[in-house]
């Protein structure tokens, strides 16, 4: 059976391909970084309006994990509860950072 990819993920892959960009695995970690950063903007919508968007650091015994929390105008409960979102960006933990995937984070906050 074929593998067939969403209408939506394969017009982003072909963008990706006309682009005639190099292939992140023949850069510098640092070219890696550079490529993907540039590219952000043109990827991302402009991202929804929260109640509260906070930075913060999560302690780990080699030092602190900078981290964001994304509040959303209207928190959607159960039962005195709100649902939470663990959100962990790809990129091989070598590209990407917070700001990155920040505007991704938003909307799914919204």
């Amino acid at each position: 059976m074929p593998v067939v990819l969403d209408p939506d993920a394969a017009a982003v892959f072909k963008a990706f391909q006309e682009a005639g960009r190099p292939a992140y695995e023949t850069l510098t970690p640092a070219e890696a970084r550079a490529y993907y950063l540039a590219g952000r903007p043109v990827t991302h919508p402009e991202p929804p309006e929260l109640a509260a968007v906070r930075d913060v650091a999560i302690p780990a015994p080699h030092g602190a994990i900078p981290a964001r929390l994304y509040e959303p105008k209207k928190l959607r409960t159960a039962n005195g509860l709100a649902s939470g979102l663990v959100f962990f960006h790809g990129g091989g933990w070598v590209i990407g950072d917070l700001d990155s995937h920040d505007v991704v984070c938003r909307q799914l906050a919204h």
